[in-house]
């Protein structure tokens, strides 16, 4: 697992994004991991096919969410 993976996970993990109604946006999170917005999207796409996290669109906006599997990573 990359460093950037396990401060995405992390991050989720300890600001409490684990439902669709508290998800953030990717910006937000690359700004909170400190990661540049590439790198996160890359890792991002990574662990949604993983099952990792989710995602949730509000007013036209992506939103991530950890799910079960990533709470456990």
């Amino acid at each position: 697992m990359s460093e950037a993976v396990k401060k995405i996970l992390a991050t989720l993990m300890i600001c409490g994004v684990q439902t669709a109604e508290k998800a953030v946006k990717k910006e937000d999170l690359a700004v909170s991991c400190n990661l540049d917005p590439n790198t996160l999207e890359t890792e991002v796409e990574k662990l949604i096919r993983s099952g990792h996290i989710k995602t949730h669109t509000r007013d036209e906006t992506i939103y991530l969410y950890l799910t079960s599997t990533g709470i456990v990573a």
